[in-house]
């Protein structure tokens, strides 16, 4: 492990379900006789892909942190790197395997979650047993940490996990995140702001006017690509940066048309890059015209705050403009270019 910036080290922890062998009296079988206070909304990743932790029934399962040591369940990261699994509620004992088949996870929308602090019931008799042998976990210092139960599911140190399977293993404080595997330290992250209504989204990556636009690779609707630094065209850019189920970017689909009809020209080119697939049928629906959408290749980056965000970007690069109200775009156009 090591620390870098806002990167840190981080004890983590990772939780074996009640698979293969668990018993219908799992819960029964090991009382929760103790409570602790966790930190819920701990973030995955695996090789910079974010995933949903799952319990063993494939429902959503929450990592958490206990004293500095994050949790999460390890049927998730098994699966993940293809390796077995066995929780024997008689004995309340984990049963580990050291082979591994590699890495299996693919990508899927999975946004990043808020912190909750909130108290757990739990058991710390638990015993883990790696290929047959006992295991004790133990932190960095080689002080013993703990394996839990709860609700089902037993959990141990992801950093013994670490070692088990070489698996590097890095912290992101201001996002909530732990990276499994390979990671970026300046990626940005999708946040999902629930007491909006609708919700709307935001990155920690934060860029402002006077900045140059951040640099990714997107393609066109031909899949031709191209990096944002090397937009064509010598006119200033207007960008529309959308996500195909945002509920803000759907809402604004006519006024988007009517910006584009009256302003795209040689002064200005309007684009859109969506973070996802392009609603083509949607947009022919609203009079958006086909040939100025872009969908920004598969990346850690988001070069945004919010979904939407409108840019004005010059010839150079540099942003003149960013926001993400529609009537202040509209302000802004109609000083500029009308």
């Amino acid at each position: 492990m090591r620390k870098s910036h806002a990167l840190i080290t981080l004890l983590i922890a990772i939780a074996v379900t009640s698979a293969c062998v668990a018993t219908a009296d799992s819960e029964a079988a090991m009382p929760e006789d103790e409570t602790i206070s966790v930190t819920l909304g701990i973030n995955l990743r695996i090789n910079g892909i974010p995933f949903q932790a799952i319990n063993s029934e494939g429902g959503e399962a929450e990592a958490f942190i206990f004293g500095g040591t994050a949790y999460a369940p390890l049927r998730t990261v098994s699966e993940l790197f293809g390796t077995e699994v066995i929780w024997d509620a008689g004995e309340n004992t984990a049963h580990l395997s050291s082979e591994a088949q590699g890495y299996t996870h693919t990508a899927s929308t999975v946004f990043q979650k808020l912190s909750i602090e909130t108290e757990l019931a739990v058991s710390s008799e638990v015993t883990i047993m790696l290929n047959g042998v006992l295991f004790v976990p133990r932190d960095e210092e080689g002080e013993v940490v703990p394996a839990f139960y709860h609700n089902g599911t037993a959990y141990l140190p992801l950093r013994a996990v670490s070692g088990i399977y070489g698996v590097e293993i890095n912290w992101v404080d201001e996002a909530n995140t732990v990276f499994l595997g390979n990671y970026d330290p300046a990626a940005g992250f999708l946040f999902r702001e629930d007491d909006e209504d609708p919700p709307r989204f935001r990155s920690h990556l934060e860029v402002e006017a006077g900045d140059k636009l951040p640099v990714i690779e997107i393609t066109s609707e031909s899949g031709e690509r191209i990096m944002t630094d090397n937009l064509p065209g010598e006119a200033d850019k207007l960008i529309f940066y959308l996500w195909e189920q945002c509920p803000y970017c759907i809402a604004n689909y006519d006024r988007y048309a009517e910006i584009i009809q009256e302003y795209d020209s040689e002064k200005l080119s309007v684009l859109l890059i969506w973070t996802t697939e392009i609603p083509y049928s949607d947009l022919e629906a609203h009079g958006i015209p086909r040939g100025i959408s872009y969908t920004q290749i598969e990346s850690l980056y988001r070069i945004t705050r919010w979904v939407p965000t409108h840019f004005i970007v010059d010839s150079e690069g540099t942003i003149i403009y960013i926001g993400n109200e529609i009537d202040e775009l509209d302000e802004i156009l109609a000083e500029r270019y009308a």
